[in-house]
């Protein structure tokens, strides 16, 4: 049987307040997960709480280093597009050399290497893991960006400009 346009989007509607609601669960569940942990047999049971510290840590890691690294992938994708070498070289070596190395390498190298290149600059455990973490997904979001930046014909980008420079005609 053939769904209706109508009823494809009440369809989507009802997929996206599960999809939702799903994530609200899972997100509450995650970082307040102490109790149904402390159930646990050894050696999780007795140490619900570190668990569940770590959950949080890793749920605030994960959003910030998200929304960070969706600005600094705007703007390497941006910079990698741009006519002005000055801008182009150093952006594509950024992504480069952020992609080519394992995350583990450029956490490690914040956490330890840094210190030792700058001696004034000591960053926490978060704060290191923060910066390695918002870094590498910038690099990789800028390769994504850029990449579907450069897929848009250049057609439509030509429509984008006249439709903004000329007024609507009724």
């Amino acid at each position: 049987m053939a769904l209706t346009r109508a009823g494809r989007l009440l369809d989507h509607k009802k997929h996206d307040r599960f999809a939702v609601a799903a994530s609200l669960f899972l997100l509450l569940f995650l970082l307040f997960s102490a109790l149904p942990l402390s159930l646990l047999p050894e050696p999780i049971g007795n140490n619900a709480r570190q668990f569940e510290e770590g959950i949080r840590t890793t749920v605030v890691l994960t959003v910030l280093s998200g929304a960070g690294g969706l600005l600094i992938g705007v703007a390497l994708a941006l910079a990698t597009g741009s006519r002005n070498r000055w801008l182009r070289i150093p952006a594509a070596m950024f992504v480069a050399i952020l992609r080519g190395t394992p995350l583990l390498v450029q956490i490690l190298f914040v956490y330890l290497g840094l210190p030792s290149l700058i001696p004034s600059l000591t960053l926490s455990a978060f704060a290191s893991a923060l910066l390695a973490l918002t870094l590498n997904v910038g690099a990789y979001n800028g390769e994504v960006i850029r990449g579907a930046l450069a897929a848009i014909p250049i057609g439509q980008t030509e429509a984008a400009w006249r439709s903004d420079c000329e007024p609507a005609k009724p």
